[in-house]
């Protein structure tokens, strides 16, 4: 790499850019077998050779994606949150990782904490139904196990969720006609 650099005059004045090519070239390899850390490295040492910089970001960015995709939440969120504005990182991924956080923690049976994370990202997505439903549906058991109480409580969480306030007003009917028989 010295020899290249010191190059850098008269006929030799791409040497800066043929010394750095090769780890350019490197990062995407890197890269391509999903060496996160040494293609970011390889990328860095390219410095201003190409669009290194941008490749740097772009690695972390499929870097995220790719901790998200084996389930490792926070590693995904805190990548997305050091880049910044760089494409939709902090906007549409962040909130996509919780959303698939929150899905997982569903089907975990962790309906509670699937509710908390689904409410917290507003109105992404249909991240409001879903964090309704799983109280609809155990609204819906209840009844039907003559659960009334619990069916009630349940149907009061899912609140505007399809017909949850209307089913409260059934339940409690029914319960008023069963008390006064």
């Amino acid at each position: 790499v010295v020899i290249f650099i010191n190059l850098a005059e008269g006929e030799y004045e791409d040497s800066f850019e043929r010394a750095n090519k090769p780890y350019y070239d490197l990062g995407m390899s890197l890269r391509a077998e999903k060496n996160w850390a040494d293609a970011i490295r390889a990328f860095e040492h390219a410095g201003t050779y190409s669009d290194a910089e941008t490749q740097v970001k772009e690695t972390k960015y499929m870097q995220a994606c790719d901790k998200r995709e084996q389930h490792n939440w926070d590693a995904a969120i805190e990548i997305f949150t050091a880049l910044g504005d760089y494409k939709d990182s902090t906007t549409v991924q962040i909130n996509e990782t919780n959303y698939q956080r929150a899905d997982a923690l569903e089907k975990e049976g962790k309906q509670e904490e699937a509710y908390e994370l689904f409410m917290s990202l507003g109105r992404y997505g249909d991240a409001f139904a879903r964090a309704n439903k799983p109280y609809y549906d155990l609204g819906v058991a209840k009844r039907e196990a003559g659960e009334w109480d619990e069916a009630i409580a349940a149907f009061e969480h899912a609140g505007l969720y399809e017909d949850a306030k209307e089913q409260i007003k059934e339940i409690r009917y029914a319960d008023d006609n069963r008390r006064s028989d």
